[in-house]
């Protein structure tokens, strides 16, 4: 028998209204509460909870998460991410310096910080994807879905197996090379140790 969790996952991925209405009544009041105490009303917390929702199905849709961390801590973390990054963009564009943004209270858990650090690893990755040009997001998509170099030639029609392979190469080293410029990789890296 599956478990809760595996039941909303596979609701969101399939989008199930039935399951899509249980998630918006369960999980949305929490993440209500954590976006006023965070200074936001209820419909900052409308639209979060909105950008969060369409965030894990897109990403499930694209087999970019593993469900191995419950559907309401997922949602929470991203969420409070979201509402976190909101504030931290007004300030910058108000000019004002924050020390510190207001700290709501959470259960603290070695699987909290887990799911904390793999979605700030994925938020960095994908704002890095998203600058590739579209071929080497094609390029480096058909990888991810374990495609051969014959298979992506064939699909984007280059002139043979070496060339596709070359493109893939530099398309990674670009990739990588504009997330480890990013200074939010250095505060990831930094933070870990």
């Amino acid at each position: 028998m599956k478990t809760e969790d595996e039941k909303i996952f596979n609701g969101l991925r399939n989008g199930d209204l039935e399951m899509i209405h249980y998630i918006y009544t369960t999980f949305f009041p929490t993440v209500e509460n954590m976006v006023i105490k965070l200074n936001g009303n209820k419909e900052d917390a409308q639209d979060i909870f909105q950008d969060a929702l369409t965030f894990m199905y897109m990403s499930l849709q694209e087999k970019k998460i593993e469900c191995k961390f419950s559907f309401g801590s997922m949602i929470y973390t991203i969420a409070r991410n979201k509402r976190i990054d909101s504030i931290r963009r007004a300030c910058k564009r108000e000019n004002i310096n924050i020390q510190e943004l207001p700290d709501e209270q959470i259960e603290y858990t070695e699987d909290n910080a887990r799911l904390y650090d793999e979605i700030e690893k994925f938020s960095l990755y994908e704002k890095h994807f998203n600058l590739l040009s579209p071929e080497c997001q094609k390029i480096l998509k058909f990888s991810m879905q374990d495609m051969s170099l014959k298979e992506i030639t064939y699909l984007l029609k280059f002139k043979n197996d070496d060339y596709t392979k070359h493109r893939r190469y530099k398309c990674k080293e670009h990739l990588m090379k504009s997330i480890f410029n990013d200074p939010a990789y250095k505060e990831l890296k930094y933070d870990e140790h």
